[in-house]
């Protein structure tokens, strides 16, 4: 890979009154000129040729005129390629080129004679060259110039007046003059970086006496130059970056097509002298009709001090926040460019990315950790981020007294990207089990996961036998998070007017609900005949209209896909029973040594009665599982909550001893 080696390609670098030295010495002086950057070279295109032999020529005709050095052109009887010339010795190898050059007062229709010594090159327009040459004058040298130009005519340097070939011809019209020398009497060796600002076939070193010296205007002035050690070397060709790649798999093998969740790989090994890239991605659907325009996506931008080489797309735009989507036509653009020489220079291509047949994998870890205050959290951990797809993570926890099956009640949600395991909840209540669904969705498929812990540390056997694990458990269809029944929470009548307004909090995922009202419930009410109203609606509330009772329960369910799930029976009044103080407040037994909690419904305080002494922990939690009261007992009968300050609805109260754990619902009104 040719590269620039300078900035500063138009300045011309000179040495002058160098000793006459070997080759060797020549090539290590010109190493250690530099313009060295980043470790780049030039490419040598041209070096003298000076030293062939060649036969024997007639004294007015030079061995380079007639082309035994190829390319190089001459003036008669020149370059002499010996070292004959009397105190001129080569300035390196053994031969060199002279051009005669004169000028006569006296001679017409011109006293102006010059010669030159050319070379036959290709020079491009806008490439950075460098040219290296060695010269020296003999006697009087006036106007000597380095010529970019195109088929300059060859001059003969002869003395004889009555030859139009003699004469010095005018510079074509377009050429270009990189440089001008300087009579030296000793070998000099320049170097000059410049730009060729077209396109030229020769170089052209010439020179011509222009006027004689002052005071002698009637004298013939000779003079003589010489060329040793010639060299080009191409810098910079700005046409030579390539941005050239192609689309691969992971595997390498080359294709434009690919399945969303497959790598798209980016192999732009055949690009060439480039030391930075760019990159951006543009789409359109798939599908769309000829010539609809790319719609721009997102971009990397400028990688600098690289080569392209292989690059993982997807990886790369998804560490930007970019996805490839699929359904869509991508074009990538690779742009290239070296900050000297190679300017903007890109190519672009297309890639499709559709659904194909994506498999996820929701499966994960889930444990139950205990901190040195006897609190339980939910961990997961274990599982694919499909990061390069975007995926989100949805976590669904769910709680329930039943191991296999709801009621559930969801107790947190929460979305994640990515693959880092972490505590997912950590208010987990003793005597429930916790179920978590993993759903993992992206833009072509979704997958659901389940796991199961319970509450007092004892995680779900993964033996367990198909018929007895729990409902969610294991890889489940998504689907079924839609048809989960909840039982409706926070059951509340309250009289208005003639009428009695009943409002329930909406469960999710169902369709309707189908009320109950018992008149004279015998759970409820102190006598009269029971009987029973059944009404439906689609809203959260209904209004009874003249229902004259002056006592009844109401139980409210919710329907689903599965079946109906049924709240809590409600009874109104709340305290329309008679009998002993504690019946009418309507305790609530649910251990078998007939603990009682009451008032159950109650707008204030609850008490917690144990038959026997209880030692342990008490702790009152929130629908949706949240301690917001806890108390720990020693040998304790009786205690209370005050849940003046709370939101109405349900709330448990879960006492957990070292035996066994008891769990209690009551209402808040």
């Amino acid at each position: 890979m040719n590269q620039c080696l300078s900035r500063l390609f138009h300045a011309c670098i000179q040495t002058t009154d160098l000793l006459p030295r070997r080759a060797s010495v020549l090539f290590a002086f010109l190493l250690a000129l530099g313009f060295s950057t980043g470790g780049l070279q030039a490419q040598v295109v041209l070096s003298e040729g000076f030293e062939q032999s060649c036969p024997p020529t007639p004294p007015s005709f030079s061995a380079f005129y007639t082309g035994c050095i190829p390319n190089w052109i001459s003036t008669s009887g020149t370059p002499t390629v010996t070292t004959g010339i009397v105190g001129v010795t080569p300035f390196a190898g053994n031969q060199f080129a002279e051009a005669y050059i004169v000028y006569s007062f006296h001679w017409l229709p011109s006293p102006i004679r010059g010669g030159g010594i050319a070379v036959n090159f290709d020079f491009e327009e806008g490439v950075h060259y460098r040219l290296t040459y060695a010269y020296r004058t003999h006697e009087t040298v006036q106007n000597m110039r380095c010529i970019l130009t195109n088929g300059l005519p060859n001059q003969y340097g002869s003395l004889n007046f009555n030859d139009p070939g003699a004469l010095i011809p005018a510079i074509p019209v377009g050429s270009q003059t990189i440089h001008s020398l300087a009579p030296s009497a000793v070998w000099r060796l320049d170097t000059i970086n410049f730009t060729a600002d077209s396109t030229f076939s020769q170089l052209w070193f010439r020179g011509a006496n222009d006027s004689p010296p002052p005071g002698v205007p009637n004298l013939t002035i000779p003079g003589r130059f010489f060329l040793d050690a010639v060299g080009i070397e191409i810098l910079c060709d700005p046409r030579s970056g390539v941005a050239a790649y192609q689309f691969e798999d992971a595997n390498g093998t080359p294709k434009d097509h690919f399945c969303f969740g497959e790598d798209v790989y980016l192999n732009g090994t055949d690009s060439e002298n480039e030391t930075s890239y760019y990159l951006d991605a543009w789409r359109r659907p798939i599908g769309s009709p000829a010539g609809t325009p790319f719609s721009w996506a997102a971009g990397l931008g400028w990688t600098l001090n690289q080569e392209v080489g292989v690059i993982n797309l997807s990886a790369a735009f998804a560490a930007q926040g970019y996805y490839f989507e699929p359904g869509y036509e991508y074009q990538i653009k690779l742009a290239i460019a070296d900050a000297v020489c190679i300017p903007w220079t890109e190519v672009l291509h297309e890639f499709t990315l559709e659904c194909c047949d994506l498999q996820l994998d929701a499966n994960f870890s889930l444990t139950l950790d205990e901190d040195a205050f006897d609190n339980f959290s939910l961990v997961v951990d274990n599982y694919q981020g499909y990061e390069n797809l975007n995926a989100t993570h949805e976590w669904i926890v769910l709680a329930s007294p039943n191991q296999y099956g709801g009621p559930y009640s969801q107790v947190y949600s929460t979305t994640t990207s990515g693959s880092a395991g972490f505590t997912l909840y950590d208010e987990v209540q003793p005597g429930l089990f916790y179920t978590v669904v993993h759903r993992i969705t992206t833009f072509c498929a979704e997958a659901c996961y389940g796991e199961q812990v319970y509450g007092n540390n004892f995680a779900r056997d993964g033996d367990t036998p198909d018929s007895e694990r729990c409902e969610l458990c294991g890889p489940i269809d998504c689907s079924i998070l839609q048809e989960l029944c909840y039982a409706p929470a926070n059951v509340y009548v309250r009289p208005v007017f003639n009428s009695f307004r009943i409002s329930w909090d909406h469960a999710p995922n169902a369709t309707g609900y189908t009320l109950i009202i018992t008149v004279n419930d015998p759970d409820c009410c102190a006598g009269g005949t029971p009987y029973q109203i059944s009404l439906s609606t689609y809203r959260n509330y209904l209004i009874l209209n003249n229902l004259h009772a002056g006592c009844f329960s109401v139980q409210v369910g919710a329907h689903c896909g599965r079946g109906i799930y049924w709240a809590d029976k409600v009874c109104y009044p709340p305290f329309g029973r008679p009998g002993s103080p504690d019946e009418d407040e309507h305790a609530l037994s649910s251990s078998v040594n007939k603990t009682q909690v009451f008032p159950n419904p109650t707008t204030q305080d609850v008490n917690i009665s144990f038959e026997t002494p209880h030692t342990g922990q008490v702790q009152l939690i929130d629908a949706l599982g949240r301690v917001i009261a806890q108390q720990t007992t020693e040998e304790s009968t009786r205690l209370s909550f005050d849940l003046s300050g709370q939101p109405t609805g349900f709330y448990w109260v879960i006492a957990q001893s070292k035996d066994e754990v008891q769990k209690f619902k009551i209402v808040k009104q």
